[in-house]
């Protein structure tokens, strides 16, 4: 029971919290933890802070398609204050990603994989993941270059489309 509650507790951590704590164990190791993580670990601003902690809450609800409306509510602000602030959140973690509706299409798709791999069914999953539909969980998979998600079954490996 103790080991699932610091699993609860380390999904709820922000990106910064995950490094803080990588900090921490690498200096007890002796490894250099300012070279290993390239400064990601020093303190961030409050700003990119209660960004993270919302981008953490709304990740954890999916299934309710939150939006970037959803973000804006929650922090205050404008809509483009909030992208200026995302901008420099998913930069300071070097996320490929443009935005936070990127961020949200990469994160369902890739749960969406997960999930599809240990046995559930896409319509179960597109609807954890807050998709209008398991068509339109087939559209982002193929909008992803992935293989269609029932071809995620688990014990088979689906054919991944090839990049020219």
């Amino acid at each position: 029971a103790r080991i699932e509650q610091i699993a609860d507790r380390f999904l709820e951590a922000t990106p910064h919290q995950v490094l803080e704590l990588g900090a921490l164990l690498l200096g007890r190791a002796g490894l250099p933890a300012e070279q290993l993580l390239g400064g990601l670990h020093a303190p961030v601003e409050a700003p990119l802070s209660a960004l993270a902690r919302h981008i953490s809450v709304l990740s954890t609800r999916l299934h309710r398609a939150p939006t970037g409306v959803d973000l804006v509510a929650a922090l205050g602000g404008t809509e483009r204050q909030l992208s200026a602030m995302a901008a420099r959140y998913f930069r300071r973690y070097h996320a490929t990603v443009s935005g936070w509706r990127d961020y949200l299409f990469w994160l369902r798709v890739e749960l969406g994989v997960v999930a599809l791999r240990s046995g559930q069914r896409p319509s179960e999953v597109s609807r954890w993941l807050g998709f209008r539909s398991p068509s339109a969980l087939c559209h982002a998979f193929k909008d992803a270059g992935l293989a269609s998600p029932g071809s995620w079954r688990p014990g088979h490996e689906p054919e991944v489309p090839r990049v020219p």
